[in-house]
């Protein structure tokens, strides 16, 4: 075998290699949800404060990246933390706690989605109260 045929048959192994490497390493495909709320109340999430309103909510469920934004305002992003399962017959919501005047939006479920998504908040205890979500989403951004 000459050195012309050795470093050919070396690099089409090489280049195999690589293209099947790449193909079976990619992630499962993730989804890319987004639904609307309409929440009649103030709320935080983290340390921003909302106020009531009609708001479009996406998630990336690979990343676990919320994002909130209304037709007024920008986009905001939120990194989230597995919460839960859909065991909640795949119903799309967000749920909130409130506790005393101070309301915080600690999970978010997507019709679709495999999990949930939680929220940090330093509420620890209060009364839960959900808000569905729906699609299509009717306000672009």
């Amino acid at each position: 075998m000459t050195i012309n045929r050795r470093i050919k048959s070396v690099f089409s192994y090489t280049v195999a290699t690589l293209v099947l490497g790449g193909v079976f390493s990619l992630p499962a495909a993730a989804a890319n949800l987004a639904a609307q709320a309409e929440i009649p109340f103030a709320f935080t999430i983290q340390d921003v404060t909302l106020p009531a309103g009609t708001y479009r909510v996406e998630i990336r469920e690979a990343a676990g990246v919320l994002y909130l934004s209304t037709a007024k305002s920008g986009k905001l992003m939120f990194l989230t933390h597995p919460s839960g399962d859909q065991s909640n017959g795949g119903e799309a919501k967000l749920v909130f706690l409130k506790s005393g005047s101070q309301t915080a939006l600690t999970e978010a479920f997507f019709s679709g989605g495999t999990r949930g998504f939680g929220l940090p908040t330093t509420l620890v205890e209060g009364q839960k109260t959900e808000v569905a979500l729906v699609s299509p989403v009717t306000f672009t951004k």
